[in-house]
């Protein structure tokens, strides 16, 4: 049996509101400060209303950039990420539709190990499988050292390094 006490609904609805509150507030304040110039806001006489520096505030940081952390303007790093999960999300779309091609028309010993371990890797978050990437380019003892711990990535590497020598010797 349900029961309709009214005093209940107003004490829930009255928390809820009231957590809304608490979560939005910061992001409030976040975007009502970037609507003022940089001494009112460490000042800390911060009004709670917006500021007369939004155009100037918002130009300078998508277009020119700033002058202490970050010097790239937001408008390049918006665009790099644009690309970046363009590429990604293609990729992921493109490798998706031949795994399932693979899976659904050609019988193959493992076929269900094949789909769940593509479907696991699909899943990863961009950031587990780019990193080492990244990181093995810009240093390749990071890359050497993934390699060392697993044997199997150390054999490929070292017939990469065998093939490599071999096309090399051979054109040269």
């Amino acid at each position: 049996m349900v029961e309709h006490r009214p005093w209940n609904d107003i004490i829930a609805y009255t928390i809820l509101t009231l957590g809304v509150f608490i979560v939005a507030f910061p992001v409030y304040l976040a975007l009502i400060a970037s609507t003022h110039d940089a001494a009112t806001v460490v000042g800390g006489n911060m009004p709670l209303s917006p500021g007369s520096h939004t155009l100037d505030n918002y130009y300078r940081a998508v277009f020119v950039g700033g002058s202490r952390t970050s010097r790239e303007p937001v408008g390049h790093m918006l665009l790099n990420s644009l690309i970046s999960a363009t590429g990604i999300a293609v990729g992921k779309i493109f490798i998706s539709i031949l795994s399932a091609y693979a899976v659904v028309y050609f019988r193959f010993l493992f076929r269900k190990t094949a789909f769940w371990i593509i479907f696991v890797t699909l899943m990863l978050p961009v950031e587990v499988r780019i990193y080492p990437t990244y990181k093995g380019g810009i240093r390749p003892a990071y890359a050497r050292h993934l390699c060392r711990a697993d044997p199997a990535l150390d054999r490929i590497r070292n017939r990469h390094a065998a093939v490599s020598a071999i096309l090399h010797d051979g054109a040269g």
